[in-house]
Formats: structure tokens, sequence, C-alpha cells
């Protein structure tokens, strides 16, 4: 006689465990890497909005940024903030106090804001009076090594964003 075996055997349930820890270990690679996306698109737009909360300080400085003063060669070179005689929020400046101050307030923000952060601006004045802003900082998931100016950087991979004022 035959004896009918009624559920699961112990290999059934196995294999039937190992395709659900597969297909949850999917689950959770996908979580991590969009929560890395994330990362870099913020990082991505608080670097947009960097580059032109210094571009709305140039306008409103014309005279000083249309005689290229704007110019920084990397974020190290920043005006010291200990140098500002006075606060331009709330008192008048002279146009070269208000360019120091404006780029000492745009350098503080753009290293409380992004990870390892540089930037470089430059000046090109023939034949369209133009600045160029190159804002860089470590993110995790490119392999440009390339940071501002061309430097190469082994020990971090960097992002570029270059906007222009005319």
């Amino acid at each position: 006689m035959f004896k009918y075996n009624r559920g699961f055997t112990l290999v059934e349930v196995l294999i039937a465990l190992l395709i659900i820890s597969v297909g949850l270990l999917g689950v959770a690679t996908l979580q991590v890497r969009g929560q890395q996306i994330n990362f870099v698109s913020y990082y991505r737009t608080q670097a947009t909005f960097l580059a032109d909360d210094i571009m709305d300080r140039m306008q409103v400085n014309f005279i000083e940024a249309s005689a290229g003063n704007y110019v920084l060669s990397a974020l190290s070179n920043c005006p010291n903030p200990g140098n500002l005689s006075n606060v331009c929020d709330t008192t008048a400046c002279s146009r070269i106090a208000l360019r120091n101050y404006d780029l000492t307030n745009w350098c503080f923000s753009l290293q409380n804001t992004l990870p390892m952060a540089d930037a470089i601006i430059t000046w090109n004045p023939a034949p369209a009076n133009e600045y160029t802003i190159e804002i860089c900082w470590a993110n995790i998931l490119d392999t440009d090594k390339t940071g501002c100016g061309g430097q190469n950087k082994e020990n971090q991979v960097w992002h570029h964003i270059a906007p222009a004022l005319i």
C-alpha cells in the first residue's frame, strides 16, 4: 500500500525561503540605491541654488562684477570673515565691502551645504563679460575624479556645475 504524504517537504520549504530571500535582498538594494540617488539629486539642487545665489549677488553689485572682481580661484581663497568691517545686511557698504561680504557668505554657505565643496569663479571679459561658476563636491555615485579646475582628486569623486552670468 502506498501512503500519501500531505504538506510540504523540508526541501521545498528551503527552496521557497531562498527565493523569498533573494527577492527581499533585491528590494533592499533598490531602496539603498534610491536613497543614494536622492542624495545626489539633493546636492545637485543645492549647488544650483548656490550658483544662482552668487549670480544674483553679482547682479546687485554690478559695477564690481562687471570689472571682474568676483573671481575666485578656489574656495580656500575666500575673503576672511574676520576682515569684514561691517555687515552689509544691516548697514550700508561700499562696493568692495559688499563684494567681500558676498563672497564670504557664499563660501560659508557652500562649505556648510555640500560635502567637501570647492568652487572656482572665472571671468571672461571679452567678448561677452561672462562669469563661469564651477562648483565641485564629493559624490558617491560618479566616477569622474577631476575636481574644480581639472585637478585630479584621487580619493574623492566630484560633480560639476557651470552656469554663466552675462
